[in-house]
């Protein structure tokens, strides 16, 4: 938690609480640098509540004017993503029989089936009834992987399969939107919910509208990662992203459809642009210029574009200060701050900055 008391009554912040890391691990889950989690555990609220009450600025947030809301989860990887592999289907399907997850994609499937003949002839299973839907471990050309690449086969199967999978993701994603708002309106109904964090990945309109349905705005961690994704993504895959109207990785127009998909107000959560290190910075796709003065130009123009959309209602810069060479606790060792690790300001970056947030108000009055 930050330490409020530095700034009390002089600038405004969020308090960052994360439902989805409160659900239990899927213990299957095969190396994600990220692990799925099973939001449908029975003592799922009470995990959610003790998430966000073992947070003592929530309590704060909920009376402080100075406080803009609660973001409730923070880069949560639904699939596609590059962040785990395998969708919430195929990896509640590795666990064993009668887990909450697993059994909550039964009943998924028994709602969306009329019976286990049609699910067989969609699935390629020989199931003799619903009974033995437990007995599944896979299903279909994406089992779940630790092989990050597997997790796009996602979009790239059987057209009713690939639609169940997006579906189901949809209903996890949702699941915990919904539960997550529920505690915080039990604190405070008026406290803004700022939604998850999103990470800079192509959702599916269909997860990003089971997000926001019950957020106030839609937060999203919104990187300029276009020339990167360039670099990785195929061609193909690229065009299959756009084909089902998956979300674009150039940020601008990313910034567009989650505003036309989700119809509600947008914070940029986190953006940046970093000056390359001598030695390397890691991790290495991030947005990255030579020197300071282009880092400067590129954060002038990004900020340019936000201030010209008026669906966006606010920015966070990711960090106050550099990360030192040795990186913090993960290897992050990346010179994004607006000041260097002595506390210096980082030049020209602060003033191209600070005259445009400066224009800000104005701007939005003559718009």
């Amino acid at each position: 938690d930050v330490d409020v008391a530095r700034f009390a009554g002089r600038l405004a912040y969020a308090v960052n609480v994360d439902i989805y890391a409160a659900m239990p691990a899927v213990p299957t889950d095969p190396g994600s640098p990220k692990p799925r989690r099973d939001v449908f555990v029975a003592d799922a609220r009470d995990r959610a509540e003790r998430a966000v009450r073992s947070k003592t600025l929530v309590t704060r947030c909920a009376s402080d004017p100075w406080c803009i809301g609660v973001y409730v989860e923070n880069e949560a990887p639904y699939a596609p993503s590059f962040f785990g592999a395998g969708s919430h289907l195929d990896v509640y399907l590795t666990e064993p029989a009668g887990t909450a997850g697993k059994v909550a994609l039964q009943k998924f499937f028994m709602r969306r089936y009329p019976d286990v003949r049609t699910f067989n002839a969609v699935w390629n299973t020989t199931l003799s009834d619903w009974s033995d839907f437990q007995s599944l471990t896979a299903l279909g050309p994406c089992p779940a992987s630790p092989d990050w690449t597997d997790d796009f086969c996602v979009i790239n199967g059987p057209d009713p399969q690939r639609v169940d999978r997006e579906n189901f993701e949809a209903e996890v994603a949702g699941n915990n939107a919904r539960l997550a708002d529920s505690v915080l309106a039990a604190i405070e109904p008026a406290m803004l919910n700022l939604g998850p964090r999103l990470v800079i990945e192509s959702h599916s309109p269909k997860v990003l509208r089971a997000i926001s349905a019950p957020a106030d705005i839609v937060s999203v961690n919104n990187y300029d990662v276009a020339d990167a994704a360039s670099l990785i993504l195929t061609p193909e895959l690229k065009a299959r992203y756009a084909q089902l109207g998956y979300l674009s990785f150039e940020p601008f127009r990313r910034l567009r459809q989650i505003a036309a998909i989700t119809r509600k107000p947008i914070w940029v959560s986190e953006w940046f642009y970093r000056v390359a290190r001598p030695e390397g910075s890691r991790p290495p796709i991030l947005p990255e210029r030579p020197d300071p003065r282009t880092r400067a130009d590129a954060a002038a123009r990004y900020l340019d574009e936000l201030l010209a959309m008026p669906f966006v209602v606010g920015d966070s810069w990711f960090q106050w200060p550099d990360q030192p060479i040795e990186g913090r606790a993960d290897g992050e060792n990346q010179l994004i701050g607006i000041v260097d690790i002595n506390d210096n300001p980082n030049e020209p970056l602060v003033t191209e900055l600070s005259r445009r947030y400066r224009s800000a108000a104005q701007r939005s009055h003559t718009r």
